[in-house]
């Protein structure tokens, strides 16, 4: 296809934004964003309207990553005078991706960049003013939020604007001071048309209407705006449906009318065109609903599918509610203590006047219990709680990947910003770590995250086949080309289509697996097993690699011209040793799992032995580690040191880490004369270094027969100390992993 030009891509998403809103899983518009990242024009100005451009289409879409990935290019571009509007609205897009994870302090930090870049003789305009005070206050810091207003009101230019008015009316919303919130929107006259209006204008004056009781002034306000909407853009090209039902929803709850208002949450669920956070919304009025309900199992399934969104500070009294309705009044109280700020009175108990579950006597209740939470907050001796409750990303939500990498430490930083830049690239890439480090988690967040997700993700473990079944696994085979194919198959370089094949342990592929495999990366070519008939294959690949390629080179193991194949792009995980500031949010999320209902505290020795620990089998040893305690645990609720198990011959304790064993020596040191209880324990030295090994791969390092590996592998098993694991049944496939 004949490339395109900067300026035809730029052209095109011009148009787009003229046209009707398109569902977020349009291709088209998916194709239109992955373009635009492969281009850099040659023009600042016009890399910079590329960027704004393609970023508000794949944010709006909920396309949060590859939005992120298109604003960082416009990093290299000067920030001269000339760009100064422009760049303002691409930080912008930049805050609502990041607001739309629930990544406040990130799009804080996003506003504050803009104010610290910005000179003195030229602010940011007032609208970042306005952003600053609406997030502080939406991450639960109305305290900085007051103070950011107080300075917003010092401002000469917002004296004689309306933007003071707006930003005071919603403050006072969130915060319940309601009439102080309508007079200040009554003072706001000028008023824009459109969507953005509405978010930002009207929205406030709506919530402080139902604040106050007036539900008829609230729907003929909605009213009054729809059939403007329609007026002037037409009922085909209508800009906000999902805005005007959502608002339609609010009002029935407030009016107590269930039925209307599930009507309204499920057309905006339904509807193809409605943006994330339309549809996050609309999964809280849900919950909400159910709660109303009485629903339990509902109001659950609605908040679990928030993915990120749920750990939002406006969603923690809706958690609360659920807690409550559980029978769990501390977590409850938890919950809320937030929220329970003395110089904000009404701020608790505005969160819970549409709790119609509620009594007025639970909700005071509930309120002062929070209040006490909040009173008893850090005293000395008392085990740190950590939340555990939030739940993971929705697979099935719009944008939400699958997958998730989990770390604060500079390099999992890295490896996220690697994942960005590379999701969108069609080009071979190689994953390099430790066994346990997450590779195929990286993988899969690089799948997901493309343009390609729609196309499936073919995993394929080189390790546990061997001969003409890896070769039929991957090329597939013609009718008949050995004894059981009675019909032909595709192979996974064919049945991934434009999807990804994912190759764990590469290196465990023979010396002329590994040349065929090399002429599918440079040629795009597939022959099946037995046929003579060639193939296209348009896969990516991912290859996955638990030792380090250099050294696997020097000892034969792969092939020097296939790593420069798959080097061109590639990411490390290093392992959790040199990254011990993950475990503890590694632990909360793997707590996570197991704790849905109910908050767990820990012991600070419980944190210390495990951060003392190194970990040689990196994020899978923490993870069964927590999953063994959380099955052990019983109804404990705070997790201590003794839950710990024993490593070998340590126990996990602070400041003494399990000792690595030591390495084995060379086979060739150690094959000749080896009676067989020698061999065994070697064997055994071996599976301590390496989580798994197929029968192929013990023959090797053993340098023996394959019937002596394959008796030393049984009586292993047979005293307990491995176990073989099947990966394929009609393959007969398997690998050994210890026990």
């Amino acid at each position: 296809m004949k490339r395109k030009e900067g300026k035809d891509v730029l052209s095109e998403l011009l148009d787009l934004r003229h046209r009707p809103r398109r569902p977020v899983t349009d291709p088209e518009t998916r194709r239109l964003v992955a373009l635009a990242s492969g281009h850099v024009p040659s023009d600042g100005s016009q890399l910079l309207k590329m960027v704004l451009e393609a970023s508000k289409i794949a944010i709006e879409m909920g396309l949060l990553w590859e939005g992120l990935a298109l604003i960082r290019r416009a990093d290299n571009v000067a920030p001269d005078s000339a760009h100064r509007e422009i760049l303002f609205k691409i930080r912008a897009q930049e805050r609502n991706a990041w607001h739309l994870l629930a990544e406040m302090d990130r799009a804080l930090g996003i506003v504050a960049g803009v104010f610290r870049a910005a000179p003195g003789d030229a602010p940011p305009p007032l609208t970042w003013y306005a952003m600053r005070v609406n997030l502080e206050a939406q991450a639960g810091r109305m305290r900085e939020a007051a103070r950011h207003l107080e300075e917003l009101a010092s401002d000469s230019r917002a004296q004689s604007s309306t933007d003071l008015d707006i930003v005071s009316a919603h403050f006072c919303w969130l915060t319940g001071e309601t009439e102080k919130g309508l007079a200040r929107s009554d003072c706001a006259l000028t008023m824009s048309e459109g969507a953005a209006s509405f978010t930002y204008y009207w929205a406030p004056r709506l919530g402080l209407l139902l604040q106050a009781g007036r539900e008829e002034e609230a729907a003929a306000l909605v009213a009054e705006l729809e059939a403007k909407d329609q007026r002037l853009l037409g009922r085909s090209t209508r800009r906000n449906p999902a805005g005007y039902a959502l608002a339609r929803a609010r009002i029935a709850l407030a009016r107590r009318d269930l039925g209307g208002m599930q009507e309204e949450v499920m057309a905006v669920l339904r509807s193809e065109v409605a943006r994330p956070l339309e549809r996050n919304m609309a999964l809280l009025l849900l919950a909400q609903h159910a709660l109303c309900a009485r629903s339990v199992r509902a109001a659950r399934m609605a908040l679990g599918r928030l993915g990120t969104y749920g750990k939002a500070f406006w969603a923690q009294p809706v958690w609360a509610r659920l807690a409550l309705l559980e029978g769990d009044a501390e977590a409850a109280a938890r919950r809320m203590e937030p929220l329970v700020d003395p110089h904000f009175p009404m701020l608790a108990p505005e969160t819970l006047r549409w709790a119609h579950e509620v009594s007025a006597y639970g909700a005071a209740r509930l309120l002062a219990r929070a209040a006490e939470v909040r009173a008893s907050r850090g005293q000395p001796g008392r085990p740190a709680r950590v939340s555990v409750a939030q739940p993971s990303p929705d697979p099935n939500a719009a944008g939400a990947p699958r997958s998730l990498l989990v770390g604060v430490s500079p390099a999992i930083r890295a490896v996220h910003e690697r994942i960005a830049q590379y999701a969108a690239q069609r080009a071979n890439l190689l994953i390099t770590g430790e066994t346990g480090t997450g590779k195929e988690v990286v993988a899969r967040l690089l799948h997901e995250r493309g343009p390609w997700v729609s196309a499936p993700l073919v995993p394929v473990n080189c390790g546990a086949l061997s001969g003409f079944l890896i070769e039929s696994e991957l090329f597939g085979h013609v009718r008949g080309a050995f004894s059981g194919a009675i019909r032909a198959h595709d192979g996974v370089f064919i049945a991934a289509g434009e999807g990804t094949v994912l190759l764990d342990e590469i290196h465990a592929l023979s010396p002329d697996m590994q040349v065929k495999l090399l002429r599918v990366l440079e040629d795009g070519e597939v022959r099946p097993v037995g046929g003579t008939a060639v193939r296209r294959s348009h896969a990516r690949v991912i290859a996955m690699m638990n030792e380090e390629p250099e050294r696997l080179i020097e000892a034969g193991l792969l092939r020097e011209d296939l790593f420069y194949r798959l080097e061109r792009l590639r990411i490390h995980l290093p392992p959790l040793r040199e990254r011990k500031e993950d475990i503890l949010p590694l632990l909360r999320h793997f707590l996570a799992r197991f704790y849905q209902e109910f908050e767990v505290g820990l012991d600070p020795e419980f944190v210390r032995a495990l951060c003392a620990h190194d970990w040689p089998g990196n994020v899978r040893e923490l993870k069964n580690e927590v999953e063994r305690i959380a099955l052990t645990a019983g109804d404990a609720t705070v997790l201590s040191r003794d839950m710990l198990r024993t490593f070998g011959e340590h126990r996990i304790t602070p400041g003494h880490a399990a000792s690595p064993a030591p390495p084995a020596p060379p086979p060739a040191e150690r094959t000749s004369r080896l009676t067989t209880e020698d061999r065994r324990d070697w064997l055994l030295e071996l599976f301590g270094e390496n989580r798994r090994l197929t029968r192929k791969k013990v023959t090797r390092l053993l340098d023996c027969a394959g019937n002596t590996a394959a008796r030393d592998l049984a009586a292993l098993e047979e005293r307990g100390l491995i176990r073989r694991v099947i990966t394929s049944g009609s393959l007969r496939t398997s690998f050994y992993e210890r026990c």
